[in-house]
């Protein structure tokens, strides 16, 4: 392999002219190989493995997990995490509605009296005049569901007679 470098000459600098390459003799710099003798990771594991015994043992548990998943069928494996997922999130949905159903309080079962609606009274108003230890949005419920009332429809008119509770 030949390198070629640019050497101008003073002939050529002072007339202007391009300079004039000469051809540099070959320089060895690198030592090329075949691929064949390059070090390997799979060689140097066998040179580790015919030096020194221990780095032929495998631990115990790996050995039998190993023998253990390749006794079982992939196919079986996946079957059985779909089904350990599907378990799982019906054993979350199914605590989640119990504690949803756990959560709601009981309803008013006390004594009631009638009150007809004045002009300006709301059922806010109307379930704070109550005398319960229960929670106001309680009361107001109670009042809904006592009276039939759906939340969108919970505007009172005046003379409407309703069912309030009594504690």
């Amino acid at each position: 392999m030949s390198a070629i470098n640019v050497v101008p000459t003073r002939s050529a600098h002072q007339r202007g002219d391009r300079p004039r390459l000469r051809a540099v003799p070959e320089s060895r710099v690198a030592e090329i190989r075949a691929i064949s003798s390059a070090p390997s990771a799979r060689r140097r594991r066998a040179a580790q493995l015919a030096e020194d015994p221990a780095m032929r043992r495998r631990p115990v548990v790996r050995a039998r997990v190993r023998e253990e998943a390749a006794a079982r069928p992939a196919a079986l494996q996946v079957v059985r995490r779909v089904v350990l997922a599907v378990v799982a999130v019906a054993v979350a949905g199914g605590l989640g509605a119990g504690a949803g159903l756990l959560a709601q309080p009981d309803p008013y079962a006390g004594p009631t009296h009638v009150h007809s609606v004045a002009a300006g009274e709301s059922l806010w108003g109307l379930a704070d005049q109550v005398n319960s230890q229960r929670p106001l949005e309680q009361v107001v419920l109670d009042i809904q569901e006592l009276n039939g009332m759906d939340g969108s429809d919970a505007v009172l008119t005046p003379g409407t007679e309703l069912v309030l509770p009594g504690q």
